[in-house]
């Protein structure tokens, strides 16, 4: 994973049983695992966009996206939350897949390039499935 081009955290999935499309994520919360509910770590910040690839991306992709983040590398992307595709409830999907957020408690900004604000107290998240 990386924020503002900084790799933050990597993982392995070795499950491969597990039918990773058919899960819900919450994005701005953490969920109990196992469930869509969350339980307590909540993000206290804004959220501007958010893209999920359905495959590792080089880091000449990653770079691209850094500097051109109107038009990402569609190749994979399965998920694509923009800052200007935020529709209150609705965060919707830009990748074609149809994977619209739903927002709860969450406040859409007004600024040079709009972005959801989170605030721990309301317990938001967005949840995308």
């Amino acid at each position: 994973m990386y924020v503002d081009g900084i790799e933050v955290a990597s993982a392995t999935i070795e499950d491969a049983d597990t039918d990773y499309a058919s899960l819900a994520y919450n994005i701005g919360a953490l969920t109990d695992s196992g469930s869509d509910a969350p339980y307590g770590d909540y993000l206290d910040g804004i959220i501007a966009s958010v893209r999920i690839y359905n495959r590792a991306l080089t880091q000449a992709e990653i770079r691209h996206n850094m500097f051109r983040w109107g038009s990402p590398i569609k190749d994979g992307l399965v998920l694509w939350l923009s800052e200007t595709s935020i529709n209150p409830p609705i965060w919707n999907d830009l990748s074609g897949y149809g994977n619209d957020g739903t927002i709860y408690g969450a406040t859409k900004m007004e600024r040079a390039r709009p972005a959801i604000k989170v605030d721990p107290a309301e317990r938001v998240l967005a949840a995308v499935r």
